[in-house]
């Protein structure tokens, strides 16, 4: 047999991906994860409300509060006043991290000049961090 290993293998041919509806399932699926994880977020700050004894400090949730408190949306009025006492009460890292971002937009914001955000947004962050500022100050 003088037939090398190249020509008795037969390649397959590739198969072609689908090309799919960016609308379809991609953004489907990040809506679900943000409002599944807003929903636990919520729970975690009305437990922390209303009953500290059984309340456990979660780090993930602690991260997204900060990174998302400043957003109308993701964290509603009602909860954005619970989200008040629980800054108030934030230690370490967590109350460094949240001072911080919001001394950075307070300050970016006086320097601020048009955007992509809408003068609306602007000014419902510009109110929640100076809000927030005063609570940590």
């Amino acid at each position: 047999m003088s037939t090398s290993w190249k020509n008795a293998k037969k390649r397959r041919p590739k198969k072609k991906k689908k090309k799919s509806n960016p609308n379809e399932e991609y953004p489907k699926k990040v809506v679900e994860v943000s409002e599944n994880k807003k929903e636990k977020v919520q729970e975690y700050l009305n437990e922390w409300q209303s009953n500290r004894v059984s309340w456990k400090y979660k780090k993930l949730c602690d991260i997204w509060l900060i990174k998302n408190f400043l957003k109308k949306p993701m964290l509603g009025k009602q909860y954005f006043k619970i989200f008040l006492l629980y800054v108030a009460d934030m230690k370490g890292m967590s109350k460094q991290r949240c001072l911080e971002k919001v001394q950075a937009i307070v300050s970016s914001n006086e320097t601020r000049t048009e955007t992509e955000e809408s003068a609306k947004e602007r000014s419902i962050k510009l109110k929640r961090a100076k809000a927030v500022l005063n609570v940590l100050s």
